[in-house]
């Protein structure tokens, strides 16, 4: 029945998908954004009901592993860190610090069952804090209770409810809790889950004032070491370095990634640097095509959403392909999609496999390590010269939120490495047509080109830590899609202010790094004689590169910067050089220096 009910559900919102990129009518396209947001809603609430239809049948079954109780906490902090964030909710997780490191039971039920519990705590909680506390007791010699309690200071539950608060699709306090989404399932769930486990649960509430629901869960002790400091670890974890499997090389293996953002095919390079792994990019469904007919791959890569032909059309177009060196290589869909049934929507479509942007570096080896033969690929001891982040640098990195960027954030995304991180900024800051790009469309009233230029935004964005920029560029994204160009017109300003800001902050952040002379991101010194630089010499730099002395070229253009010149001059030039020596695009330098 999983399978019977999520297909068509996944059908419906992937024709649905088509209408918003294709077509041009508005009222449909609002139409069609309702029945996504809706689809969507609906796909959460279906999985809740999977969930107890199983637990009624008796189909639904524990499966214990051995897992790092960190790794959960960890994946527990992510998913609800966000969602109390947008409620300006504070979030406080207290972890015993002498907790057995490694634990034997099903940890994909017990971060269901505290999943549950935090995310209604946010939902039920208006203002002030979610705490989640976790303890032992020792139960058996190799067996421990765990304890894990969820504390809110939200609305509470009255005493005549309690009796309720299990039942199926149960809201209590209807008439005040009507807005807030959900079946109703999830306590039942819960409960469910528990009593599979061997566990319990105990609720404390006072009406108005919170609750407190506190689990109890026999689990095995594998390893007794104890897990040590919770912050430590999240921490190590925001600078990429816990959990961390171990490295590998695989010098022999070949690795195809589609991507139509210059800035997301570099970080798919910088994280795999260390592997050896050979890269080859392409930045269109076309030149994919074209690739894949000629050179053997082990693995491909594939961004989903493309101008032209997207990955899901380019995955169709290679699997009508016949006598060609890749029949039956994995194609891994790259995305930013990450809702419940997004992975089976694609693996429906034919993908191999689903890894969601913006890419975390340990996932993204791990499924190579996965997916190559084995032969290929080499362990080796990890490298540990890299030092933990200091507090000083810390509370150094606290002033750039003024801007809306958290640089733990996007260091995290380049697996800590900040010389790979300035490159990013580099790359965003020295994209000077973007802004043009986007208001010419608007201009055009070209909602659906607008969608996917607004959408890479977002991704470089929240990869560099934007996340204010990267907020407002989501909304965009939505609302052109939806052909709403009233919207996109009319909140066009509130989103080139964020952009700015956000540029400003990089230009700030680079300075106080090394990356950019202050007077760089200055206005000229008046004081000393400006360096002409007339249109013949740029034409003679772009003649360079035209006849293939791109290293004549980058001479000429270095060179250059060493001299007082006017703001606009320097930044032509540093985004040519760019386009050269980061993103391999001599004919987008060409282009910048012609000033086409």
């Amino acid at each position: 029945m999983s399978h019977e009910i999520r297909t068509p559900i996944n059908a419906v919102l992937g024709m649905n998908e088509m209408i918003l990129r294709e077509c041009k009518d508005e009222q449909l396209l609002s139409y069609a954004a309702n029945i996504q947001s809706s689809g969507k809603t609906l796909l959460f609430l279906i999985n809740d009901i999977l969930d107890l239809s199983k637990i009624e049948s008796g189909k639904m079954e524990i499966i214990p592993v051995e897992y790092e109780l960190f790794d959960l906490l960890l994946d527990l902090w992510n998913v609800i860190y966000m969602r109390a964030n947008e409620k300006n909710l504070k979030i406080n997780f207290l972890i015993d610090e002498t907790l057995p490191k490694t634990l034997y039971g099903d940890d994909v039920r017990v971060k269901q069952i505290v999943t549950n519990l935090l995310t209604n705590a946010v939902k039920y909680t208006p203002e002030g804090e979610v705490e989640l506390k976790v303890n032992y007791q020792k139960d058996q010699d190799n067996t421990i209770l765990l304890i894990i309690s969820v504390k809110d200071t939200g609305i509470g539950i009255k005493q005549e409810d309690m009796g309720r608060l299990f039942e199926d699709f149960r809201r209590l306090d209807e008439g005040k809790n009507r807005k807030i989404e959900g079946t109703g399932l999830g306590m039942n769930i819960t409960l469910s889950l528990l009593k599979l486990m061997g566990g319990d649960i105990n609720v404390e509430s006072e009406y108005q004032k919170g609750s407190v629901f506190t689990v109890k869960i026999p689990q095995k002790v594998v390893n007794n070491e104890p897990c040590g400091s919770f912050e430590k670890a999240r921490n190590m974890q925001r600078q990429g370095k816990l959990g961390s499997q171990e490295s590998f090389e695989a010098p022999q293996a070949n690795i195809l990634v589609v991507d139509d953002n210059a800035m997301n095919l570099t970080v798919f390079k910088s994280l795999l640097k260390r592997t050896k792994v050979n890269v080859v990019t392409a930045s269109s469904g076309k030149e994919c095509l074209e690739l894949v007919k000629k050179s053997p791959y082990h693995i491909i890569f594939m961004d989903h959403m493309m101008p032209e032909m997207d990955g899901i059309e380019t995955l169709h177009e290679i699997k009508k392909l016949t006598d060609f060196p890749n029949d039956g290589v994995p194609i891994i869909v790259l995305t930013a999609n990450a809702l419940s049934g997004a992975r089976e929507s694609y693996l429906a479509e034919g993908f191999t496999d689903f890894l969601t942007k913006p890419i975390d570096g340990d996932k993204l080896e791990k499924m190579i390590v996965y997916y190559l033969p084995k032969e290929i690929v080499h362990k080796k001891e990890n490298d540990d010269s890299q030092t933990e982040e200091s507090s000083s640098n810390k509370s150094e990195y606290d002033k750039y939120s003024e801007y809306g960027i958290s640089i733990e954030q996007g260091l995290s995304y380049s697996k800590g490495n900040l010389d790979v991180y300035l490159d990013l900024i580099d790359m965003f800051l020295n994209d000077d047509n973007q802004q043009d790009k986007l208001e010419k469309f608007i201009f055009e009233e070209n909602m659906n080109d607008y969608g996917i230029q607004v959408h890479a935004l977002k991704g470089n964005a929240r990869t560099l830590g934007a996340n204010e920029l990267a907020d407002i560029a989501f909304e965009h994204e939505k609302q052109s899609k939806a052909g709403n160009i009233d919207y996109v017109d009319q909140h066009w300003g509130e989103l080139v202010e964020k952009w700015n800001t956000a540029r400003e902050g990089f230009e700030q952040f680079c300075i106080d790094n090394g990356r950019i002379e202050a007077d760089e991101s200055e206005t000229v010194d008046m004081d000393r004689e400006i360096f002409e630089i007339s249109p013949e010499d740029f034409e003679a730099a772009a003649s360079l590169i035209d006849d293939f002395e791109t290293e004549k070229a980058l001479e000429m253009l270095n060179q250059w910067l060493k001299n007082n010149l006017r703001q606009d001059e320097r930044k032509r030039i540093k985004s040519a050089v760019m386009a050269l020596e980061k993103e391999f695009d001599e004919e987008k330098a060409i282009e910048i220096l012609r000033g086409n």
